[in-house]
């Protein structure tokens, strides 16, 4: 027994330095010390904001005007009395397709739809889910053109079915009346 331990003695020792002097070599390239210059000589001209190119959506379906808006990193807004139901077409789109725009985050397009001919269910999407930014037209310095913003109105039109009239003034009130059958379930036995 005493032979082993001799013969896995240094073996262990061995083991131990070099995990000592790997954790030290971690630790020292883990400092966020500077070597050379802290001072990043500054360029005389400032570096170029990238530009993005306004992708033509006139003529194709709500639905994937939005996806290719999306896709090139703008936002989008719908104007006008036709609201953003998918089936419904893009019309016209402010800026035009082909216009150079500063990145500015999410540059806001305008959309003009026309109605398309299925059925408008459920609540239209006039707004892209996160918030555009100003148009800025590249090669311009200072000219921007303000992001559209939506009023609470146009994001929250009131609910109106035009076919359906009215029967109360949405107060509830009593019924004269017991209901033509009698309700089912656990409670009712009683």
């Amino acid at each position: 027994m005493a032979f082993r331990l001799a013969t896995l003695l240094p073996r262990a020792v061995i083991v131990a330095v070099v995990w000592v002097l790997g954790t030290a070599a971690f630790t020292l390239a883990a400092d966020n010390t500077i070597v050379g210059s802290s001072n990043p000589k500054a360029s005389a001209t400032p570096a170029a904001q990238p530009e993005l190119i306004v992708p033509s959506v006139s003529g194709q379906a709500y639905v994937f005007a939005k996806g290719i808006l999306e896709d090139s990193g703008f936002a989008w807004h719908v104007a006008g009395s036709v609201h953003g139901y998918s089936s419904n077409r893009v019309v016209t789109q402010s800026p035009a397709a082909g216009t150079r725009v500063v990145d500015t985050g999410a540059p806001t397009v305008t959309l003009r739809l026309v109605r398309g001919p299925y059925d408008q269910l459920g609540q239209p999407a006039d707004n892209s889910p996160y918030g555009g930014t100003a148009i800025r037209l590249a090669g311009l310095a200072s000219v921007t053109t303000p992001a559209a913003e939506p009023n609470a109105w146009a994001r929250n039109p009131p609910v109106c079915d035009p076919g359906v009239r009215a029967t109360s003034s949405g107060v509830p009130c009593a019924t004269m009346r017991p209901p033509p059958s009698p309700p089912s379930g656990p409670r009712s036995i009683t």
